[in-house]
Formats: C-alpha cells, sequence, structure tokens
C-alpha cells in the first residue's frame, strides 16, 4: 500500500520534473523518518523547484526563506508586533510555520540567521520574546546550496547544523533522453500537481516507522558501520549518536514504503551514504583531498554484510 503511494507521488512529481525518482524517494523517506534534507548540487538543477513541487505532491502547506546576508531570524521565525487594535502585541508567525520549509541557498543567510533554524529543526518549535510557539506536524525543511562560488558572499553550515539534516542529496544528473523530456514537457501547457496523500496520513505512516522491526544482527551491523567511520585514517571521530539513530530511522521508513515490516541490511547499505557522509569530519590533511563518499564506501567495505 506504503510501496503504491511512492510509485503516485513520483508519477506526480513527473508531471514537473523529469529524472528525479531517486531523489524523491529519498525526500519521503526523510520526512517519514521526521528528518530534514539538504540539496546540494549547481545552480538550475531544480532544486528548490523539486521542494514546491514535492510539497504539492504531499498536500502540504509551504513556506520560503530566501538566503541573503540580510535576513534576520525573525525573518524565519516571526515577530511580535504592536497591534493598536487590541493594544497589545501581537505574534506575527514567520515562513517557519508551515508544513515544507524551503530555505532556499542557506549558506548565503548568515550565520545568525541559520542559527534561528537550528531549535525549529531540532525542537520543531521556535522561542520568540520569551514565549515557545510549537510548529505544524509534521515540520519539513528542505534546503538548498551551490558548491560553486563557496567564497563569495556565502557562510559555510556549521557542523552543528549539518548533523540536523538527515540527508544531503545531489540532483540526479539527466540523461540525454530524460534532457530531450524535459524539453518536451516546457513545450507544452504544465498540468498542476495533484496531492496524492494527506497531513493525516503522514502522520499515520510516520507513526508505523517506529515499529518497523529492526532485527538484533542489523542493528549491530549499523552500530558497526557508526564505529567504522572513526577508525578511517580521514577522519577525526566517528559519526555522531544522532548519525545511528538517524540511519536507524531512515532504514525504517524505507522498509515500510517498500511495504516491509522488517529492515533489511541493504537498507542500511543504500542509505549510508546520505545520512553519513555530510556529518564526517575530516582531518585538516584530508579535507581538500578527500571526498567523505569515499570514506563511508570505504567504511561499508570494510565490513560484513549480514544475512536477511
Amino acid at each position: 500500500m506504503t510501496e503504491q503511494l511512492t510509485t503516485q507521488m513520483k508519477h506526480e512529481i513527473q508531471q514537473k520534473l523529469i529524472g528525479k525518482d531517486e531523489t524523491v524517494e529519498l525526500l519521503w523517506i526523510s520526512l517519514l523518518a521526521e528528518g530534514h534534507v539538504l540539496l546540494d548540487d549547481l545552480p538550475g538543477t531544480g532544486k528548490s523547484e523539486l521542494a514546491s513541487t514535492f510539497a504539492a505532491a504531499i498536500g502540504a502547506t509551504s513556506g520560503r526563506i530566501q538566503g541573503t546576508s540580510d535576513v534576520t531570524p525573525a525573518d524565519i521565525t516571526g515577530f511580535d508586533y504592536f497591534n493598536k487594535q487590541t493594544g497589545a502585541f501581537t505574534f506575527r508567525p514567520g515562513p517557519v510555520f508551515h508544513h515544507v520549509l524551503l530555505a532556499d541557498e542557506i549558506n548565503r543567510a548568515s550565520p545568525r540567521a541559520q542559527a534561528g533554524l537550528l531549535e525549529a529543526m531540532a525542537e520543531k518549535q521556535v522561542t520568540v520574546e520569551g514565549t515557545t510557539h510549537a510548529l505544524t506536524d509534521p515540520f519539513f525543511v528542505i534546503a538548498t546550496q551551490n558548491p560553486v562560488d563557496v567564497q563569495q558572499g556565502t557562510f559555510k553550515l556549521p557542523q552543528a547544523q549539518l548533523d540536523r539534516f538527515m540527508m544531503k542529496l545531489p540532483m540526479k544528473t539527466l540523461r540525454f533522453d530524460e534532457k530531450r523530456a524535459m524539453l518536451e514537457q516546457h513545450r507544452g501547457p504544465v498540468r498542476p500537481v495533484t496531492a496524492v496523500t494527506s497531513m493525516e496520513e503522514i502522520r499515520t505512516l510516520r507513526d508505523k516507522v517506529r515499529h518497523v522491526e529492526v532485527h538484533e544482527d542489523v542493528e549491530t551491523y549499523l552500530l558497526q558501520l557508526i564505529e567504522a567511520t572513526g577508525t578511517v585514517e580521514e577522519t577525526l571521530f566517528e559519526a555522531s549518536p544522532r548519525a545511528a539513530v538517524a540511519l536507524l530511522r531512515a532504514a525504517q521508513a524505507r522498509a515500510l514504503i517498500q511495504d516491509r515490516r522488517y529492515v533489511k541490511p541493504e537498507d542500511i547499505v543504500m542509505l549510508a551514504e546520505p545520512v553519513l557522509a555530510h556529518r564526517l569530519i575530516l582531518n585538516s590533511r584530508a579535507v581538500l583531498t578527500t571526498d567523505p563518499k569515499d570514506v563511508v564506501q570505504h567504511a561499508l567495505d570494510s565490513l560484513s554484510v549480514p544475512a536477511d
């Protein structure tokens, strides 16, 4: 049943974006696993459009923050203003009060503005003038950044904030036939995306994720993988405890969308790179020469995969 829903979602998004099925599936997994996603790729690859289209496909309200150097935390969370009609201060919610928040070019926002998202992403609430406001449920952040021009008006995300993202994903490169299909798609009228699910159904599926069975051998394999990331010579530390929990939740969500009641070792293998690579802290010698994805693969290669 959930696998059919995933297929329907991919079909709807294909009406506007060609060749994004793998990324869509990982977005869907992250949402059901109660995580957030950082899309990292070149300009013009459809990152922002994918975020808005995904929100439409799941029937969610969406907000947007455009990362610039003058964005403030209040632009994200909202602020209190004096209401002349009531004679009291009233809270005006910011764009964070939506089911899906697109933080576009997040690395162009100042560190102070980026910090405005930390509480929202970690605790699903914001505190303004001493008052805590709960966010919508579900709450899902899709942030984007470009790996080029990183020295021109950008602020590198600190490790603490990178660790808040369940996955960091590139946009899949289109094949020649997919590029042709994209051009044909843009020659005709654009069909609006139809929602294939609802917030109530997503909350139900999210609860089911936590009940997907994880065998002790699979759990042991996951923990061994986390420890293995710290034994590779290029890293300073192993992946964080939050990374272990994120990988577990993502594996459970992958099993659910494939209509399985248990996690397979292959779920851990398939999700290790998008969940772990961006969390690794490399040493000063490796940071300029080593791709963290290769470190994750090396850690995977050092372990024996348990039988199903």
